[in-house]
């Protein structure tokens, strides 16, 4: 498939190359090189159209301008044929050119039209694709930081607050609040020692267990 410049220009070579091998057939000049360039280089694009996979708004429009003027270059090798053969009409043929020189012109600027518009939408492309990974990556961060704060905050054991999940909050409570007495109910098993060492640890963490709950 052609590059959207190599496109344009081969557009605009066959709108250039229509006219000069008419000017040649005119004046009764070879032009035959010069016609089997422009009919090659139609070929090509209308091939390039047919293999395209993705067809745009902007590329069902050139196509449309390319089938036109490639039908009405036809008409022109005809007229070419016949002029050679003594048949021909000048006349006909310079009102061929110049319907094929709208129509090529045209063509040129559709190929520009969709490589602008082309353009455009990649741009707001990879400029979405930033966005979504940009979001991505910084609710990923969030979520990283959450579970950091929760490990931090949580007794391995028991699953529950640890002191740091207490002195935290409780500490922006008492710096928010009147400057006055507080009290802090604080319970602690004695002797716990005792249970590790007649049970086990596994038993002693049991016992941890079902006092948190």
């Amino acid at each position: 498939m052609q590059s959207y410049a190599q496109t344009i220009n081969n557009a605009g070579v066959v709108r250039g190359g229509t006219q000069q091998s008419v000017k040649l057939a005119l004046a009764g000049e070879p032009n035959d090189a010069i016609a089997a360039r422009v009919d090659d280089l139609i070929g090509q694009l209308e091939l390039s159209e047919e293999n395209r996979l993705v067809k745009s708004q902007a590329s069902h429009e050139f196509a449309s301008d390319l089938a036109e003027v490639g039908e009405t270059w036809r008409l022109i090798e005809e007229e070419f044929a016949a002029l050679k053969s003594g048949e021909g009409s000048p006349e006909r043929l310079l009102e061929l050119s110049e319907t094929h020189f709208a129509q090529a012109d045209a063509m040129v600027l559709s190929a520009q039209h969709r490589a602008e518009r082309d353009l455009l939408w990649t741009i707001v492309g990879c400029i979405a694709l930033v966005v979504v990974v940009s979001t991505l990556v910084a609710l990923r961060e969030r979520t990283h930081h959450v579970e950091q704060q929760r490990a931090y905050d949580t007794d391995r054991l028991t699953g529950g607050y640890n002191d740091n999940a207490f002195e935290r909050p409780a500490g922006g409570l008492v710096r928010g609040a009147p400057s006055r007495s507080y009290l802090t109910v604080y319970t602690n098993v004695e002797g716990f020692r005792v249970i590790n060492e007649s049970f086990g640890r596994p038993a002693g963490d049991d016992v941890i267990r079902t006092l948190h709950s």
